[in-house]
């Protein structure tokens, strides 16, 4: 059975959904919902640990079709590269930035 619930409510703008611009090849730009998350997280290097970025974005499956590794996404007030899209099987994507 598919999962069959809108989740289109959960990115809107008015709410915490921010407008995020995909580029494309092509020089094709796309404009999508999304949810940007700027963490750090705990790296060690070597026997020191230090806190690194970890940006991510959570946005709607059919919004990132075409989306692959290196593409620039402008979002959180900033432009990022795309790491990788994990997809967790809802319908939802989280894409990762370096």
């Amino acid at each position: 059975m598919a999962f069959a619930e809108d989740l289109t409510q959960f990115f809107d703008t008015r709410d915490f959904a921010e407008v995020a611009t995909l580029h494309l090849t092509g020089s094709v730009t796309r404009a999508i919902n999304a949810i940007f998350n700027h963490p750090s997280q705990e790296v060690t290097v070597y026997d020191t640990a230090v806190e690194a970025d970890s940006p991510n974005m959570q946005c709607l499956k059919t919004d990132v079709a075409g989306l692959a590794r290196g593409t620039t996404v402008d979002v959180g007030g900033g432009t990022h590269k795309v790491v990788r899209v994990g997809d967790d099987g809802t319908g939802l994507v989280t894409v990762y930035f370096e």
